[in-house]
């Protein structure tokens, strides 16, 4: 999506069946949930753990669409317009990928390791994490801010307050299905830095300072590259912790499509969305 560009505009996906587009652009929030629960659904039935970073974000939306709707946002207006032009631009990734075409580096990484059974659910989720926050953020952030970005940052920092209110019932549902993770994470390991309000911020505060980058850029093209290649990067170390998790790698379910979907329940349970049970049709 180049600068400027309209919401929903050569974005959304589609509520219209399991790997289909539904021929309309997400233009409202609901909309965002409906084609996110698509996703879920087609992701669900074939056993893949793509099915993970959806139902996880369809959660975050859904909490996004309630503060929108609790009055908790300076201009709401502007955030519904960023909430559905960030996730634009997943889903245009997915619909590409799907396509067989080529999408950005970070979410190639994100979709074809869900193939890989080695991976831990928690390096599935932040694959998809990384290409949202460090890729998909900023330009979101400026394509919605426009010429007064900087008047988004009080909106734009309040939903760091939303993320939080999420974070146990995040880490609760990764554990459900990685005991010898939910066992570091007693100990004080590192999933409350990757997953708590400190991790989450210092990710959005980054995503933000690269938004002021893009959007004071001469040439837009090459910067949006940089970006790029930069979250690819971070999602290849994501990959490469693969080598040294292998043993809580073990005790998780999902090694055959019956455990990827105790995983997906797992986690739509966990933060439920309202109207939706672990797949919405």
């Amino acid at each position: 999506m180049e600068q400027g560009e309209q919401p929903g505009e050569g974005q959304g996906g589609g509520a219209g069946g399991a790997g289909q587009a539904s021929g309309r652009s997400s233009r409202r929030i609901e909309h965002v949930i409906d084609d996110l629960s698509a996703i879920i659904e087609r992701e669900r039935s074939r056993g893949c753990r793509r099915a993970y970073f959806p139902a996880l974000y369809r959660a975050t939306t859904a909490e996004v669409l309630r503060a929108v709707e609790a009055g908790e946002f300076e201009d709401a207006e502007r955030m519904v317009r960023m909430d559905v032009i960030f996730a634009g631009l997943y889903l245009r990734a997915d619909r590409e990928h799907e396509a067989g075409r080529p999408c950005s580096g970070p979410w190639r990484l994100a979709f074809e390791a869900a193939s890989d059974d080695g991976l831990l659910v928690l390096q599935h989720l932040l694959l998809g994490m990384n290409a949202h926050i460090n890729l998909d953020l900023p330009i979101a952030a400026v394509a919605a801010g426009g010429d007064q970005l900087a008047a988004l940052r009080r909106d734009y920092d309040h939903l760091n307050v939303i993320l939080t209110r999420m974070i146990d019932r995040m880490q609760a549902a990764v554990n459900a299905v990685s005991p010898e993770l939910a066992w570091l994470d007693r100990l004080g390991g590192g999933l409350d830095e990757l997953l708590g309000s400190v991790g989450i911020r210092s990710f959005r505060d980054e995503a933000w300072a690269r938004a002021e980058a893009l959007r004071a850029a001469d040439a837009p093209g090459p910067a949006r590259a940089a970006l790029e290649e930069r979250a690819t990067r971070f999602g290849q170390r994501v990959l490469a912790a693969e080598a040294w998790l292998g043993w809580v790698r073990e005790d998780e379910p999902d090694h055959d499509p019956a455990g990827v979907e105790r995983v997906v329940v797992a986690l739509t349970s966990a933060i439920p969305v309202e109207g939706a049970g672990p797949t919405r049709g």
